[in-house]
């Protein structure tokens, strides 16, 4: 499966084919945030080395987990922010390979890595395709590899109508909102390791397969 909402992904596309220069500024010097640090801190206790980088962005977490000591791949099915996103990794001297493609698509297939990190994109596309992703996820890892997912805050009525309200460029991309209990039986195969809410409503999943 490889299917995909091409109306946000054309969305994406407006969006990251002009970043206004504020963005810039705020992705690259304010300090990494809560659920970066502790994902990082997750993955070096369980020993590891290589992470896929899923529907990666602009390469914020790409860049973090790079400076963190991993080696990192990302995919992204924008092109302009993959564009993005190499652009801002060769500027940091930093080697990371990104590549264009939905997240369903397994586009590194001769390596099998000890990490996939998905930040902000499972409930940002068709249930579906979360589901398909994390049925692949045993191909994408190693025996006993882990898995960092970080979903956005519980909707709630107030949440959505300021999402929907004012100029805000990603009001209509798909946007699922999942119960934590949904969260935490969406990994069949992998044991869950904790299950962290952060000051600002997120809320991570940290899993091992089994």
């Amino acid at each position: 499966m490889e299917k995909f909402s091409d109306k946000d992904r054309k969305q994406w596309d407006t969006i990251f084919s002009s970043i206004p220069p504020e963005w810039e500024t705020q992705w690259k010097t304010l300090n990494p945030m809560p659920s970066m640090i502790a994902c990082a801190s997750f993955l070096k206790k369980e020993g590891v080395k290589t992470v896929l980088d899923l529907g990666c962005g602009p390469g914020i977490w790409s860049i973090f987990l790079t400076k963190s000591g991993f080696s990192v791949k990302g995919t992204d099915f924008s092109d302009p922010v993959i564009r993005y996103a190499n652009k801002w990794a060769l500027e940091e001297n930093l080697n990371i390979d990104f590549a264009v493609a939905p997240i369903t698509k397994r586009v590194f297939e001769s390596t099998i890595f000890d990490a996939v990190v998905a930040s902000l994109i499972l409930d940002n596309v068709s249930r579906d395709e979360m589901k398909e992703v994390i049925r692949s996820l045993n191909l994408l890892l190693r025996p006993s590899g882990c898995v960092f997912a970080l979903f956005n805050p519980l909707m709630t009525p107030e949440i959505e109508a300021a999402m929907r309200t004012g100029n805000n460029p990603t009001k209509d991309i798909t946007s699922i909102s999942y119960t934590d209990e949904e969260l935490k039986s969406a990994f069949p195969d992998f044991e869950l390791i904790d299950f962290k809410k952060f000051d600002r409503g997120e809320r991570a999943l940290f899993l091992k397969r089994k």
